[in-house]
């Protein structure tokens, strides 16, 4: 509980003082008006009158509504967005909108009116003469090359090349005595000289068969001269190795073949 005021009596006292002395001087029909004020000003407020006094919440403003593609205006139906290119979507269009369209309408402006391309509404007229639709082609642009293509790098002059049989002579290995050891000679373009064992001819001149199997050295061989170091000819061509062969009595002028 609530402590109660010492001023609350003595201004009840006061108002009591008052009104004796009221009486004595025959004021009986003055009303204790400062006492009202005293008990009204220590009476606690209802509830109704608490309730009035707080502040009423203010309400939301309502969310403004989206639009939608299809808008209603004074002439009838009008539609927004991307112009469709679908002939089902132009006639659902003209159905909604309630529209006559004749057979010799201008195509761009009813096109406009419905929010469609020239191309999907003359497809739509079409249909309704009975034409067959077609699907529309898609309009493709080349794209113009960013870097012209290389041109193609023609293949370098077959190396100069000379063939030469040499027959094999000595007893040792059994295998391949009398047999004829044909061995490629060419020329690089460094100028380096190059032999490759080709085939292996046996006496009666055919093909050794599965001569690759033997225990030879079928991988290209480097030519050197006789300190060792690598040969290079000057002449890189067939009369340079020809005359290079014959000096180094691998072959005559007669035996030799390109």
């Amino acid at each position: 509980m609530a402590k109660p005021n010492p001023f609350d009596d003595i201004a009840r006292q006061v108002n009591a003082d008052q009104e004796a002395k009221d009486r004595q001087a025959g004021r009986d029909d003055l009303t204790p008006a400062s006492a009202k004020s005293v008990d009204q000003a220590t009476a606690k407020p209802s509830g109704t009158s608490r309730a009035a006094t707080k502040l009423a919440t203010p309400t939301r403003p309502a969310k403004p509504t989206r639009p939608t593609t299809v808008q209603a205006t004074g002439n009838g139906v009008s539609f927004s967005g991307r112009p469709t290119t679908k002939v089902e979507t132009v006639a659902a269009r003209v159905k909604q909108a309630g529209l006559r369209i004749r057979a010799d309408a201008d195509v761009a402006a009813i096109a406009a009116r419905l929010r469609a391309t020239p191309a999907a509404v003359s497809a739509w007229l079409a249909t309704r003469s009975g034409a067959p639709t077609k699907p529309q082609a898609k309009v493709r642009t080349k794209q113009p090359a960013t870097a012209k293509a290389k041109p193609k790098q023609l293949n370098p002059d077959k190396a100069p090349t000379i063939t030469l049989g040499h027959l094999w002579g000595d007893n040792k290995p059994d295998w391949l005595y009398r047999c004829t050891l044909v061995t490629r000679y060419e020329v690089r373009p460094d100028g380096t000289v190059w032999s490759t064992l080709d085939q292996v001819l046996g006496p009666d001149g055919k093909v050794v068969e599965d001569f690759w199997c033997l225990p030879l050295d079928f991988r290209p061989t480097q030519e050197v001269t006789g300190n060792g170091r690598k040969l290079v000819l000057k002449d890189r061509t067939i009369a340079g190795l020809q005359t290079w062969l014959i000096r180094a009595g691998l072959t005559t002028p007669e035996n030799t073949t390109t």
